[in-house]
């Protein structure tokens, strides 16, 4: 079987002057199957899952089997990009590699149908049947090694060496191992690093000094880190970091964390379009029902809930799940459905949308015409007739379907 492999190019550390924000959102898991020594006593754990988002899900007395992959936090690029058809919907940042156990669990009562949707599209799945499950993990340190080499061609060495050594090239050896740590001083070597113990909270890193002479070099010396710049925290999902005076880190029109001038949302006199910094995380600058510029939570898909909410443009449409994934729509183009919280929707004739024994929204068969406790007429009658009051022949009352009035 092919393994696959990722390469990780670690760049050197230049002059402390200026570094460059990544954004990532981290809410991908690339899963690897692999071999696991790993044994269970005997019996074998069982676990209860509880699923309190998706109460529906939850799965007891599952007996543990064996671990059968393992999962790294990730994120993605798509070719071609239009093959990304959703790419609104994300997950919160994940920061735990993960452990799947494949699992055995007693029959229970089988989740509903669900039709789900992801950056890639709309899915109908059925027959869900529990198979892992994944518990967080963590990896012990990567023991010193061999990385790749610098743009020089030079050798370049990471990772765990014991207390007070360092992960370095060893010339007469062709090999990268732990040797003891020297000053923080001299020149840095051939790949442009320092090495060399600092005091806490600084870094060994090359800085220019301007000699007697007037003439400049880099030397190595303790330096305090740089602060970091305008990115998105993937702890807290929100901008935050370095900018030029007079300039915040807020997101931008295309969903990344940007240096800005701090121009408070409204309209943009020379493109005609709203604009601006929103205080609050997830909102943007967009009109509201009355064509105001104003910081919004667009309509999108929760990442916790799985559910379509936010706010639309126009006041009569709702936010709600289409094929192209949440969207604002007219409430009476939509299928039965979870709207606001309620259900509603269209049905074909003579059924009506409500909630079914799973309390899922569905549409059902109506209610024959009758009289309900207000004392009121409801229900279906055949066409051309409606559900009337009526007196009975021992005086009380009752509803019957009756011909309509003629228009």
């Amino acid at each position: 079987m092919k393994k696959l492999v990722f390469a990780v190019a670690v760049g050197a550390l230049g002059l402390m002057l200026k570094t460059t924000a990544v954004h990532a959102q981290l809410d991908h898991m690339l899963c690897y199957k692999m071999t696991d020594s790993f044994k269970f006593g005997t019996p074998p754990p069982t676990v209860d899952m509880l699923a309190q988002l998706q109460p529906e899900f939850t799965q007891s007395g599952c007996t543990l089997v064996k671990p059968v992959e393992f999962c790294v936090p990730a994120d993605k690029s798509v070719t071609p990009a239009s093959a990304n058809v959703n790419p609104n919907i994300v997950g919160a940042p994940l920061q735990n590699d993960y452990i799947c156990y494949s699992v055995k669990c007693p029959k229970q009562v089988e989740p509903a149908s669900k039709v789900a949707t992801d950056q890639f599209g709309t899915h109908v799945q059925k027959n869900y049947r529990p198979s892992t499950v994944c518990v967080p993990a963590v990896k012990d340190p990567v023991e010193c090694g061999g990385v790749g080499t610098s743009a020089t061609g030079a050798a370049m060495c990471n990772g765990a060496c014991p207390t007070g050594d360092t992960c370095q090239f060893d010339r007469k050896n062709k090999i990268c191992t732990c040797t003891g740590q020297t000053a923080c001083t001299g020149k840095p070597n051939s790949a442009g690093l320092c090495g060399g113990p600092c005091p806490a909270g600084q870094v060994c890193a090359p800085e220019i000094v301007t000699t007697t002479s007037g003439t400049t070099t880099k030397e190595c010396a303790c330096q305090n880190p740089p602060p970091p710049l305008c990115g998105m925290d993937q702890t807290t999902g929100t901008c935050g970091g370095t900018c030029p005076p007079a300039e915040k880190c807020s997101l931008d029109a295309a969903g990344q964390c940007s240096c800005q001038s701090p121009t408070a949302c409204g309209l943009d006199a020379t493109t005609g379009v709203c604009s601006g910094i929103c205080q609050l995380p997830g909102q943007q600058c967009h009109p509201d029902a009355t064509g105001a510029c104003t910081c919004v939570t667009p309509c999108g898909q929760n990442p916790l809930t799985g559910q379509c909410g936010g706010e639309c443009t126009t006041s009569t449409d709702v936010c709600a799940l289409t094929s192209d994934g949440c969207a604002c729509v007219p409430p009476t183009n939509l299928p039965c459905s979870t709207v606001n919280g309620t259900c509603g929707g269209v049905c074909p004739a003579g059924e009506t949308c409500g909630t079914d024994s799973t309390g899922a929204c569905n549409c059902k068969p109506a209610s024959p015409c009758g009289l309900n406790a207000a004392n009121q007429c409801g229900g279906v009658c055949p066409a051309g007739t409606t559900c009337t009051l009526i007196q009975t022949t021992s005086g009380g009352l009752s509803c019957g379907c009756l011909n309509s009035p003629a228009s």
